[in-house]
């Protein structure tokens, strides 16, 4: 997030656009609904630990459960905002070659 946060000026928002690279929200989306599941996850897992022993089995395995398949989808979630992530690297470096040398950045 700190990298896409980075590179969003309006010099380079006007290059995106101009490219067809979209709006930079299609660029954010994975990673907002990525961390929005980890959150829930978070709080299924502070359920389950913080719920009673003597709880019934039937809903401990089920705040487990969920607890469970919202980390595992967090996870698998990270495989698609990655491979965003290097499509929006990728326009970001073609953009920085469109600009002077003396703007580029890293340099």
């Amino acid at each position: 997030m700190a990298i896409m946060a980075r590179c969003h000026d309006p010099e380079f928002l006007q290059t995106l656009n101009d490219h067809g690279g979209g709006p930079a929200s299609k660029y954010f989306s994975p990673f907002i609904t990525t961390a929005t599941v980890g959150l829930i996850a978070i709080l299924a897992i502070i359920s389950y630990t913080i719920t009673s022993v003597h709880a019934s089995p039937v809903y401990r395995a089920l705040i487990g459960a969920a607890a469970g398949g919202l980390t595992l989808l967090t996870l698998a979630g990270l495989t698609g905002a990655l491979g965003t992530l290097i499509v929006y690297l990728e326009v970001y470096e073609k953009a920085a070659l469109n600009r002077p040398n003396e703007e580029q950045p890293g340099r």
